[in-house]
């Protein structure tokens, strides 16, 4: 019996290893993603006026609510003057898509308040006024999103108080240019408590304002997960999935760019084999037939939607074991924060034998496109899709995995940069490389749109050398969608990444304008 619980965690193991990866890969897909239907000259966008362009820019500054609730007009903006919008408005294209999550556990003196009294504001043109802002609660466990009814355990804490597990969610670019100056601009209802100073690595402030008691709130809403209709909408992508599992595409199209009226993604494919105990007893399993994610709930905010989910195997239709997980989506972001406790591993090296793992995305239709990772960026470059493997491209595919980072450029008007914070010992002794194709005759039985356009995953063999020492799993992967990585290119988007703006937080005293970072 142990011994077949030990098989189960390994499968489990080498599943939950491809999950993440799947969803590094689903996350790529899913900027580009648009369910509503827009008018034909919004698939191409010329631009806005300069006019048009100016009032937009003055409107976003007074209130990033105009962002989020014409999307129309956000879909009629070119790249290049969303690049620059962007850069005009005072933010990097990381700190444009940054959320800044706080634990309870860092604003100590807001312990034990009700959350629903709890809010964020900053001064946007000239005004202090509420910005989109959401607080969530986890489970006791594994520290998933708690959702009554559906959560594998009770909630960590008191419901709707706000305690130290508890996260304080909002956007910097909802943050402010100016500090709040109470002798001469509006006064609001409530108590500041706190000033949050922060510092991007341009040596740029903004200012943010923590409130108790203030019941205005802010017309955004960047996230919507509509778990009945299996739909999920934000300012910058749109995406629908199958009811049977969320990574069975069903539509896919971004809001930005110069392709919102094309399907990106065909599908995504992931293929597991395994010998058990035996060589000639070999277990394969595929995402079509096998493994599916289930959406169990959803924590549906303003800033971003915490979607709780449940991995499930089966074999013959009928489902052998399961593990909970969870995603989180942003508006141009997505983080996969997975962790599995896996008990004594001992017995795992000698049960399975020859595990082999597949993942892949098929893209529609890229052409013109690059693509590289932190393994190979320096050495050979970017990859560019024209349907030609060159010499460069197919030694790639030899490469060990990719590094702290994978990107790809579009040349659409979105990016995708995936980062991703994996123990090294993970994958020490493994085989593992990355898969590039550009080949438009390389086609599979599985596929809705033939041929690689391009085709980008992950393999790997065997297990790791240190698997009898593992008694949990832990795994960080971010996913972010700006609408370029910048001038800088990714690695200097990765450092941003790293290294968010630095935040001090200060108790607002009335007398004072605004408190001096430390």
């Amino acid at each position: 019996m142990d011994t077949f619980k030990s098989i189960n965690k390994l499968l489990l193991l080498l599943v939950f290893l491809i999950f993440s990866n799947s969803q590094i890969l689903l996350a790529a897909s899913q900027e580009h993603c648009c369910e509503r239907k827009r008018p034909l000259e919004l698939s191409s966008p010329t631009g806005l006026s300069d006019e048009e362009l100016a009032w937009y820019l003055n409107e976003i500054e007074k209130d990033t609510a105009v962002l989020t609730n014409n999307r129309d007009v956000l879909g009629r903006v070119s790249p290049k003057q969303l690049q620059s919008a962007i850069e005009q408005l005072g933010f990097t294209h990381f700190t444009h898509l940054y959320p800044v999550i706080l634990k309870g556990e860092e604003l100590p003196d807001l312990l034990g308040k009700e959350n629903s009294r709890i809010s964020i504001m900053a001064v946007r043109g000239g005004v202090l006024k509420p910005v989109p802002t959401q607080i969530d609660e986890f489970d006791s466990s594994l520290g998933w999103v708690y959702i009554s009814g559906k959560s594998p355990a009770p909630i960590k804490g008191a419901q709707g108080i706000f305690d130290a597990e508890d996260e304080l969610a909002f956007m910097f670019r909802d943050t402010g240019r100016e500090p709040y100056d109470i002798k001469s601009m509006n006064a609001v209802k409530g108590e500041i408590v706190k000033e949050m100073v922060f510092e991007d690595a341009n040596a740029l402030k903004r200012y943010a304002y923590i409130v108790v008691g203030n019941d205005q709130k802010s017309k955004a809403d960047y996230v919507s997960f509509d778990i009945d209709r299996q739909k999920v909408s934000t300012t910058f992508y749109n995406l629908s999935y199958e009811p049977e599992s969320f990574i069975a595409f069903k539509d896919f199209k971004a809001h930005v760019g110069t392709a919102q009226s094309q399907t990106i993604v065909d599908n995504i494919r992931v293929d597991i084999g395994a010998s058990v105990l035996a060589k000639w007893a070999r277990v394969n399993l595929n995402s079509s037939d096998n493994i599916k994610i289930e959406i169990l709930g959803v924590k549906d905010g303003d800033v971003r939607a915490l979607a709780l989910a449940k991995l499930k195997i089966l074999i013959a239709g009928i489902q052998i074991f399961s593990l909970y997980t969870q995603v989180n989506i942003y508006d141009q972001g997505i983080i996969i924060p997975n962790r599995t406790e896996l008990g004594s591993a001992r017995y795992f090296a000698n049960a399975i034998k020859n595990p082999a793992v597949r993942v892949t995305l098929d893209f529609v239709d890229l052409q013109g496109a690059q693509v590289s990772a932190e393994a190979i960026y320096d050495t050979m470059g970017v990859g560019v899709v024209d349907g030609v493997m060159t010499a460069e491209e197919i030694e790639a595919n030899k490469s060990d995995l990719p590094g702290e980072w994978v990107w790809m450029d579009s040349k659409q008007g979105w990016d995708v940069f995936m980062s991703i914070v994996l123990p090294k010992e993970m994958i020490e002794g493994m085989i593992t490389a990355l898969i590039y194709e550009d080949d438009p005759n390389s086609v599979n039985d599985y596929e809705n749109m033939p041929g690689a356009h391009p085709r980008i995953g992950i393999r790997t063999a065997g297990l790791p050398d240190a698997i009898d020492q593992f008694h949990e799993f832990e795994l960080l992967i971010s996913l972010w969608f700006p609408d370029t990585v910048g001038d800088g290119g990714p690695a200097a988007f990765n450092k941003e990444v790293k290294s968010p703006p630095s935040l001090v937080i200060n108790d607002f005293k009335l007398e004072t304008l605004a408190a001096v970072a430390k």
